[in-house]
């Protein structure tokens, strides 16, 4: 626009504005805050000035056009799957960049895992959440999840204890108690992350030892990792 009152005792000359040294100030402002002065001179060369600022604020988000995410793995369907490295509890993982668009410019993108714009990373087995920020030169923000599941595919080792056979005392069938007591050793596990539980079929604990009846006893171990 232009100024709405030129007033002069003898007459106007001339006036024009800094910003586009017209007598129009329209037109395309940056973001930001532009100070536009305005020179009037009269018809005997004396000059007054006005200032007018103008301030376009940019409060447009940027645009995330694409968040890594990886293939179809129930029930994490958007999440980038792999499987462990063999015999470690977890795994190297490439995670793709993010792909956005701003209208002013990005500033920053940034990830909760190592606090970078590259998640590309070591990652343990199990779920691990990403949260990435992408920030304008404006100072605003747009946030994406990817999800990262290593899948832990290996089973647990177990080597049971020996058989073990006791010869009771020769009066021990004529005992009121046909039973005797037994110390049965732990199975020796092994595990590339964690035991969560480790059984047998006899008194279904983690320990065996106990009083066993005259004849057989077959006991099953079974070892179940996190």
């Amino acid at each position: 626009g232009q100024p709405t009152l030129l007033n002069d005792n003898c007459g106007v000359a001339s006036f024009y504005n800094s910003y586009n040294g017209t007598q129009n100030a329209s037109g395309v402002y940056s973001v930001g805050t532009t100070t536009v002065t305005w020179f009037v001179t009269d018809v005997n060369g004396n000059v007054n000035t006005c200032d007018m600022t103008i301030i376009v604020v940019d409060d447009t988000a940027p645009t995330i056009l694409e968040c890594p995410a990886g293939n179809f793995i129930a029930p994490y369907e958007n999440a980038i799957a792999i499987s462990n490295l063999p015999g470690q509890c977890d795994a190297d993982v490439i995670v793709p960049s993010l792909i956005v668009d701003d209208n002013c410019g990005i500033a920053s993108i940034v990830n909760d895992y190592n606090g970078t714009d590259n998640a590309t990373d070591n990652y343990p087995v199990g779920l691990t959440e990403v949260l990435w920020t992408v920030t304008d030169v404006n100072g605003n923000e747009s946030t994406c999840m990817t999800q990262v599941f290593v899948i832990d595919n290996e089973a647990p080792t177990i080597v049971c204890p020996a058989d073990i056979e006791v010869t009771t005392d020769p009066e021990f069938c004529n005992a009121s108690v046909n039973t005797a007591t037994i110390d049965i050793p732990t199975p020796i596990v092994t595990e590339n992350c964690a035991i969560a539980i480790l059984t047998n079929s006899f008194n279904n604990t983690d320990n065996a030892s106990g009083d066993y009846p005259i004849g057989t006893t077959i006991v099953i171990w079974s070892v179940i990792d996190e």
